[in-house]
């Protein structure tokens, strides 16, 4: 009677995203301090990875990714995302204002639009679109996720209070990986 050994099964699809963050992570201080352009890279993998760990109400689809103005991430996200799929489709990504941001799934703002905020966040009130930012503090202003880098790593913090107020829902492997803000 002869065995043979059945092909290793591939990771589930909730591990392998896990994974990919924590690569990301583990991958991000070198290549910051080496390279800038790494460094945007790696930083449009996260943003391209949170939805996948983020419960939006409805299933409305193509995915829109947002940049609050022009910002030198916009490329290397846009790089990314061509190779992204979210809800069976490619992502789309747009250049918004705080009065079109409302039509967003995700939205990224900037550090020098970090000024902008209080208006953002009241303008996106109660609506599901999630905020990510990368400046220290936003995360307690009331972005959902914010970006920071700690010994030359980037890492990520989450707010939970205001994703609930978004109608947004956290998977706790997020809430894992992420300096939880109360």
């Amino acid at each position: 009677m002869s065995t043979s050994a059945c092909p290793p099964r591939p990771p589930p699809p909730a591990r392998w995203l896990w994974l990919c963050l924590a690569l990301l992570m583990g991958a991000a201080g070198a290549a910051t301090a080496e390279h800038p352009d790494k460094g945007l890279l790696i930083e449009a993998g996260f943003i391209s990875k949170f939805p996948a760990f983020i419960s939006w109400p409805g299933e409305e689809a193509p995915f829109r990714f947002c940049t609050l103005g022009p910002t030198p991430l916009a490329a290397p996200l846009a790089s990314v995302l061509r190779h992204t799929r979210i809800r069976g489709a490619r992502p789309q990504l747009r250049e918004v204002d705080p009065d079109t941001a409302a039509d967003c799934h995700l939205l990224y703002i900037p550090p020098d639009r970090r000024a902008a905020l209080p208006q953002i966040v009241e303008r996106l009130a109660g609506r599901p679109v999630l905020t990510v930012g990368d400046s220290p503090g936003l995360a307690r202003q009331g972005v959902h996720i914010n970006l920071y880098r700690k010994e030359g790593r980037i890492r990520f913090e989450v707010n939970p209070a205001a994703l609930h107020r978004a109608g947004l829902r956290a998977s706790f492997r997020l809430l894992e990986m992420a300096r939880v803000i109360e």
